[in-house]
């Protein structure tokens, strides 16, 4: 497999989180559809699993 737009990102520092926070952050913008008068909207769904227990990973 080839990708034509891949960025790797090296993190040289500890990240100050843990999963339950970022589960927390993560669900205060949830994806939702587009309005009638937007072009695109921005938010985040768990990748695996429906409803609001399904896992982050």
């Amino acid at each position: 497999m080839w990708f034509k737009n891949l960025l790797v990102y090296r993190l040289t520092q500890d990240v100050p989180f843990d999963a339950e926070a970022l589960e927390t952050a993560l669900a205060t913008k949830p994806a939702r559809a587009c309005a009638s008068q937007e072009v695109a909207t921005y938010g985040f769904v768990a990748p695996f699993g429906k409803g609001e227990d399904a896992p982050l990973v």
